[in-house]
């Protein structure tokens, strides 16, 4: 009897082992996909846009420094 529900509880843990392995690979396969590519397109479009606002404080601080100097 005891033998048995190990057994059963055995069956059970594959299964759910052989569940997860499949929706891994799915998952996996989702990223994959050419979907994945025009969002990471779309983030390295976000990223350079830092510099604007970087250059631009550059440019306040040099015209300041500049500033002070002359008066």
């Amino acid at each position: 009897m005891i033998q048995k529900g190990i057994e059963q509880f055995k069956k059970r843990q594959n299964a759910k082992a052989r569940e997860l392995d499949k929706n891994l690979k799915k998952v996996k396969r989702e990223l994959v996909s050419p979907d994945m590519c025009e969002i990471e397109a779309q983030e390295k479009i976000v990223y350079r846009q830092y510099r604007l606002p970087l250059a631009l404080l550059v440019i306040s601080w040099l015209t300041m420094a500049a500033y002070w100097f002359v008066y």
